[in-house]
């Protein structure tokens, strides 16, 4: 925070820009204009995360009239935090990774982004890319827009080689029933005709969760 101060001094923009160094979760935002969320949330599992922080998920619930799963990262939390904060006129742009677009914990989420959004735009990256040195997840650049009646659902692909959107943003098509339940990580792929999205769509594979029943434990 304080580099970023000493920066704000020598661009002469103290009168126009406030830096807060205090947890996010907690923080007062100001209101009293149209505002932008921008983020790229710390990658932490849920198994670093203490119980203390844990219970942050039931008042979150209780003011999206949801019960959101404590299998949830830290990055969820963020996401969190800017819906229960956002109204008519602001916009949401952040990157994730993408896991609680396929898993089952994030289905409470997903309904709470078409329960408030009224846009929502996906721009995944084509199957394994590692998009963080270091970090084997999947990621995804969440644009989410508030205000007006309805929501449209569209994604987009980026080419991380080309730091650019190559393909989209195109209607995604959920569906009619509990589309919360959807894979929506595969649905964008599929919208965005990601070729060989899914390793079950080549020739002598199938998925494991076809075999198995799958429980996330311990340490996965």
């Amino acid at each position: 925070a304080s580099v970023l101060r000493k920066l704000i001094r020598r661009l002469k923009l103290a009168g126009r820009v406030s830096v807060l160094h205090e947890d996010f979760l907690s923080a007062s935002i100001p209101d009293d204009r149209p505002r932008i969320f921008i983020g790229n949330p710390p990658y932490v599992r849920h198994h670093a995360l203490p119980r203390s922080r844990k219970s942050w998920l039931g008042m979150a619930g209780r003011a999206l009239g949801n019960t959101f799963s404590e299998l949830a990262g830290l990055h969820v939390y963020f996401l969190l935090r800017c819906l229960m904060e956002a109204k008519s006129g602001d916009r949401l742009v952040m990157v994730l990774p993408s896991e609680w677009l396929e898993t089952r914990y994030g289905a409470d989420l997903k309904r709470s982004l078409l329960d408030r959004a009224s846009s929502i735009a996906l721009y995944v990256f084509p199957p394994g890319a590692q998009i963080f040195e270091g970090t084997m997840t999947t990621s995804v650049v969440l644009d989410l827009g508030f205000g007006g009646a309805g929501v449209d659902v569209s994604a987009g692909l980026i080419d991380p080689s080309k730091k650019s959107i190559v393909r989209g943003p195109l209607t995604m098509q959920l569906p009619q029933t509990a589309p919360e339940r959807a894979n929506w990580l595969h649905l964008a792929w599929a919208a965005t005709g990601c070729e060989h999205a899914f390793d079950r769509d080549l020739p002598g594979t199938v998925e494991l969760g076809d075999l198995f029943r799958i429980h996330r434990g311990q340490v996965t």
